[in-house]
């Protein structure tokens, strides 16, 4: 079994926004998003398309795995691809 968390080709990514909290409600930047998915028991690979607009933390199942991105200029946006198989439970 295979699982992409993310898209990957140009035209995919014409159609998406950036997402985030309430503004008025949030006084701190900081914001933390949270994901549960379900994964099959035989997982073999799992891949992670990452950006944020200026720093990100991902954890996985409570363990630091990766920060980022590099800056970059907001018309080229970076996307940060991480391995997950061996991290998903």
């Amino acid at each position: 079994t295979f699982i992409n968390l993310g898209l990957v080709k140009s035209q995919d990514w014409s159609n998406t926004n950036w997402i985030w909290a309430d503004k008025s409600k949030n006084k701190i930047p900081v914001v933390l998003f949270r994901k549960s998915v379900e994964v099959p028991s035989d997982i073999k690979k799992a891949t992670a398309y990452i950006s944020a607009d200026s720093k990100y933390k991902l954890f996985i199942n409570g363990k630091y795995v990766s920060n980022g991105p590099d800056k970059c200029n907001p018309d080229y946006q970076n996307i940060d691809t991480i391995q997950l198989g061996k991290l998903l439970r």
